[in-house]
């Protein structure tokens, strides 16, 4: 089940922050390190920016369609090598 209200599909040339911003944004919270607060696990293993971080991974993990999954990932960057 989806918890969230709204998820946001990235805008041509967005940054992953902005992404992240608009999202806490219409959902009434003050920063978007807030997500935390919607059941997203608040363990950072990893910059926040890349598609693999775990609250990127934990929003797409709550699209149910493949391509708006894609599409979501899509506004943040891929690593080079594994983070750590």
């Amino acid at each position: 089940m989806n918890k969230f209200l709204f998820i946001p599909r990235p805008l041509p040339e967005e940054s992953p922050s902005s992404v992240l911003r608009r999202m806490a944004d219409r959902h009434g919270l003050v920063k978007k390190c807030d997500l935390s607060y919607m059941y997203i696990s608040p363990t950072y293993t990893g910059a926040l920016l890349y598609r693999n971080h775990s609250i990127p991974q934990s929003i797409a993990e709550r699209i149910s369609s493949p391509e708006d999954r894609e599409n979501f990932l899509s506004g943040f960057y891929m690593p080079i090598t594994t983070l750590i």
